[in-house]
């Protein structure tokens, strides 16, 4: 069986996010990825999960996250359950185990600025960091990133992501609209990635 590389730099470091969302991994290991800096700039959904993690291009930056090993199966399941707005961009993640190898990522190419990721998401994403053994300092600048919580919405998210992601499955997509009024169609290979 053929793996794909995939680097997952947000709540899909994590076993139990990808456990939820049907995905297995053949393998799992701590990566990094040069030429980038990690954003919560991917444009979510007001109040409950204001901003989602993103890639940004940043020449002198790294990103550490997860190298994940995918049957073309879970690769596309991850396609149908990631936001569309995302584009699949290709470039070298030096794993813990496996040393350099091209993965594929996600990247919003339309970042916005403004609201800092739910507390939820955020503790996903540490989860994760902990879990895949990413430097110290890493999680702990993770962990103080700022993040919202609104009382009462807030703890009714996990059972709104959990709907969300079902609705994704059957193919609803709320980004979509937002897509359409920018004159985007689909989702969209990256042009170049830095190497």
């Amino acid at each position: 069986m053929h793996a794909l590389w995939y680097f997952a730099y947000g709540a899909n470091m994590s076993s139990r996010v990808l456990a939820r969302r049907g995905v297995r991994p053949l393998s799992s290991e701590a990566g990094r990825a040069l030429g980038y800096r990690l954003r919560f700039s991917h444009r979510g959904l007001l109040p409950i999960e204001p901003a989602f993690a993103n890639l940004e291009p940043d020449p002198r930056g790294s990103v550490h996250g997860a190298l994940h090993a995918l049957t073309a199966a879970d690769m596309a399941r991850l396609d149908r359950l990631e936001g569309a707005e995302y584009v699949h961009i290709d470039l070298e993640v030096v794993g813990a185990l496996t040393g350099a190898v091209r993965a594929r990522a996600y990247l919003d190419p339309d970042p916005v600025r403004g609201p800092p990721p739910s507390r939820r998401y955020l503790a996903a994403c540490v989860e994760g960091a902990r879990e895949r053994g990413l430097p110290d300092d890493y999680v702990e600048a993770l962990a103080a990133h700022p993040a919202r919580y609104v009382p009462v919405v807030s703890d009714l998210a996990a059972a709104l992501v959990g709907l969300a992601e079902r609705l994704r499955r059957a193919g609803l997509r709320p980004e979509r609209v937002r897509m359409l009024r920018r004159g985007v169609t689909g989702r969209r290979d990256a042009p170049d990635a830095p190497r």
